[in-house]
């Protein structure tokens, strides 16, 4: 078996499934709970090996070899999260409240204020923790330079010490490979240091490529196109991540799926022109991913897309044909692989529960026009002759079928919404359908300005262009989002009775016959019906002591009395 047959294999699909969502849940268990897992998950793979042919006589070896990959998965993931949540990174937590002489060297500036500002610093020497760690250090130098020297001494803290407001500094910075915060106790500086990284180089040419932008058009518009465009959100303005987050489009700000899907479609037409072969498009193809991923940082998100594209592609030089899920569960796995903290990313989780929503959204339209099919067959009725259809109705099926992705997407993100952000906007799925077009042109925009700057020609009416085309967007933004109740809490204590057979049955979808997926089917939209239903009584009721205070990115709740 090749590389990539191995993503023909269901069993497979199962195990790198398994392994990512296991590695996310287990981010918010306690160390015991892990450890029971892990033993449930060994205990059951023991007895399924020795005698599951008596245990399950009526079911194939291929449901009992599908059980054994999910079950060590599951307990591979276990494994995997003691060793760094609990064990690697509770090291570093014992540093906490402890004094050390260091060097540090100022990667970027995280945070900044006239009178104090937080950087994103690697220790490199130290009397306590391995060179190379990453720290968040704060410190009432501003305006320190990447790459500043400093040495004297600082003291660490726990980054769950650092919460504040809501804000859980875990969940935000583990991801980032960021273990401590430290404040300083007496540094100064003594030089300036640039080693060589690739990734130094992709994230000064970022950089470099969001000043032309604000540069030329107005600061806020011109960061809100190198935000879409370069996933560089420094200069966006924080009325735009509003606007947008209380839309429901906030995922048209970070870079994912279709930004690679834009950047190749643009190369694969212009090579089409050209007359290059298939393979040797694929091959460029693949360069540009890697590219586009370098110079947008590598962010989990990113990632994730960045995966998907890249075994699409060689599955085109491999002359093979890959399943799209196989590929979601394989990226997820080789995310968390690699950084293991990844885990805890909102971003990440998001974006791949996002992705399964569209894949599973994508199955289910055929399996209703062959439902539909199968309904007139049984009842007699002639098979319709196929018309190709006018202008009117392909707009009108286009539009019905982006309403049915948002909504199919909204539905899924529903557990994640409630652990994040607590609300949910009224206004997501119209949203979606104005502002996806909308987003989409000013990427095209800011890749035209970017593409001509250095010949100069057109950099005025494009900067121009840029400048009047976001007046527009973002004012239909703001004037959207300052609609009244809009926005509707989804932070109950009932929520998770509801929520947790909701997500059961969405992952069961894509592994299940069309007689249990219509069953399923049905489950979710009663469950959400039920759910919603209960919300509005509440909401007319106006109870006080049901609302849990969710934090964004908090774990922990109490309830309001």
């Amino acid at each position: 078996m090749n590389f990539m047959e191995l993503f023909q294999v269901v069993h497979t699909t199962c195990m790198f499934l398994a392994f990512f969502i296991a590695s996310c849940i287990f981010v918010y268990c306690d160390f015991w709970i892990k450890c029971s897992a892990v033993l449930f998950a060994v205990a059951v793979f023991l007895i399924l090996r020795i005698g599951g042919a008596r245990i399950f006589p009526e079911k194939t070896d291929s449901f009992r070899r599908g059980l054994s990959f999910v079950l060590c998965a599951c307990a591979a993931a276990g494994i995997y999260s003691i060793a760094f949540f609990d064990v690697y990174y509770g090291i570093f937590s014992d540093y906490a409240g402890q004094s050390d002489a260091v060097r540090v060297r100022i990667e970027s500036c995280d945070y900044s204020l006239s009178y104090m500002a937080r950087y994103h610093a690697i220790v490199t020497d130290s009397a306590l923790i391995p060179d190379n760690t990453q720290i968040l250090l704060t410190s009432e130098q501003v305006g320190l330079e990447d790459g500043t020297v400093l040495e004297g001494s600082i003291v660490y803290s726990a980054l769950s010490e650092s919460s504040s407001g809501g804000f859980n500094a875990e969940r935000y910075y583990l991801p980032k490979q960021i273990l401590l915060t430290a404040e300083e106790e007496a540094l100064r500086e003594t030089g300036k240091e640039e080693p060589f990284s690739i990734t130094g180089l992709f994230r000064k040419l970022n950089h470099k490529l969001t000043v032309r932008l604000i540069a030329h058009a107005k600061r806020e518009y011109g960061g809100t196109a190198a935000a879409v465009l370069l996933g560089n959100k420094e200069y966006l303005p924080d009325q735009t991540s509003r606007d947008f987050r209380r839309l429901g489009v906030s995922h048209l700000l970070v870079v994912s799926g279709t930004h690679f899907s834009v950047l190749l479609t643009c190369a694969s037409r212009l090579m089409i022109h050209m007359r290059i072969n298939l393979r040797k498009r694929a091959g460029v193809s693949i360069l540009l991913i890697l590219f586009y991923m370098a110079l947008t940082g590598f962010s989990a998100s990113v990632l994730r897309a960045g995966i998907m594209y890249l075994i699409a592609q060689m599955a085109l030089l491999a002359d093979r044909r890959v399943n799209d899920l196989h590929s979601l569960a394989f990226a997820g796995s080789v995310i968390v692989l690699f950084n293991p903290f990844a885990a805890a990313d909102c971003g990440l989780l998001l974006s791949f529960t996002a992705t399964y929503s569209c894949l599973l959204y994508n199955s289910l339209r055929p399996l209703f026009y062959r439902h539909r099919r199968e309904k007139r067959k049984a009842a007699g009725k002639p098979r319709r002759k196929y018309r190709k259809p006018n202008l009117f109705v392909r707009i009108l099926r286009n539009t019905f079928g982006v309403i049915g992705l948002t909504a199919v997407v909204n539905i899924t993100l529903l557990p994640l919404i409630w652990l994040y952000f607590g609300e949910l906007s009224l206004l997501s799925i119209p949203s979606n359908l104005v502002f996806i077009p909308l987003v989409t042109i000013l990427m095209y925009l800011a890749a035209l300005f970017l593409l001509q700057y250095p010949l100069g020609i057109l950099t005025y009416p494009l900067a121009q262009c840029i400048n009047h085309y976001c007046t527009a967007m973002l004012g239909l933004a703001k004037t959207m989002s300052e609609l009244e109740n809009i926005m509707i809490p989804v932070n109950y204590r009932f929520t998770v009775w509801f929520l947790v057979p909701l997500t059961v049955m969405l992952v069961l979808i894509p592994f299940v016959s069309v007689k249990y997926f219509r069953i399923l089917v049905s489950g979710i939209f009663t469950v959400l019906t039920a759910f919603f239903l209960v919300i509005g009584v509440v909401r007319i009721t106006d109870h006080p002591n049901v609302i849990f205070p969710m934090l964004p990115q908090n774990q922990e709740t109490t309830v309001l009395f």
